[in-house]
């Protein structure tokens, strides 16, 4: 079923747009948002709602920002990034609801025992340098597909990626 928010799009090309991405990814991004905050694909009602809630969180973001790349592809990698990261915020969320840890499989990765710092700093930086890392070093996109993923300028890119990577390199040499 779409989300009301998607159907409530005035524009008939966008609307349609949003509609079919949606009905082609929302399943996979659903077992995205459910193994992250879960850990596991098979999950119970209550969890259900809330990985839905995830997913259409990241709908709703990527509407706001009006930045639906029309490739299907790219589109996937788009949500499935920013859903990894909203399923992530929920986790903190209840963390604080309920003072628990979220354990790594939770946060949607298993890293060496000497690189879970590394990941802690990538997660605090800036979203628009985060995003950059992601789309670059997780899921391979070329500096090129990222500006017009984006829709930046490839120098913006490769200072982003610059930045991104002096800011991590300097939290991880101070210790945060």
């Amino acid at each position: 079923m779409i989300p009301v928010f998607i159907l409530a799009i005035e524009d008939e090309t966008r609307r349609s747009q949003y509609a079919y991405a949606y009905t082609e990814l929302s399943q996979q991004l659903l077992a995205v948002a459910s193994f992250v905050m879960f850990g596991k694909s098979g999950i119970r009602e209550n969890e259900q709602t809330e990985a839905e809630d995830v997913v259409q969180e990241a709908f709703r973001y990527v509407l706001e920002k009006d930045n639906l790349p029309d490739d299907l592809n790219k589109a996937k990698a788009l949500l499935i990034t920013i859903t990894k990261h909203m399923a992530v915020d929920a986790l903190r969320k209840k963390k604080h609801l309920t003072d628990e840890e979220p354990t790594e499989v939770q946060l949607g990765y298993i890293m060496p025992e000497n690189s879970s710092d590394l990941s802690l700093i990538v997660d605090s930086l800036p979203d628009i340098y985060k995003e950059v890392l992601i789309l670059y070093y997780e899921y391979g996109y070329k500096a090129k597909e990222i500006a017009e993923l984006l829709g930046i300028n490839i120098n913006t890119v490769y200072k982003r990626l610059d930045r991104a990577r002096d800011m991590a390199k300097e939290q991880l040499l101070n210790g945060k």
